[in-house]
């Protein structure tokens, strides 16, 4: 006797696509936890960049 998969509904497509969402959804995270502590220590020597249009308008935030 031949043993079959259970279906379940979905196609293989639909259950790969899933797993590529939980891949970039660990790449986001990692990117995030490595790069936001160089951005709170370095933030402070970044320059601000104004527009010469009244007092000032910064462009940075």
């Amino acid at each position: 006797m031949e043993s079959k998969e259970p279906n379940t509904g979905t196609t293989e497509r639909e259950r790969d696509s899933g797993y590529g969402l939980a891949h970039a959804i660990i790449i986001y995270l990692v990117a995030l936890l490595l790069s936001l502590p160089l951005f709170i220590i370095l933030y402070p020597y970044v320059p601000a960049i104004e527009l010469p249009i009244g007092e000032g308008y910064r462009v940075d935030h």
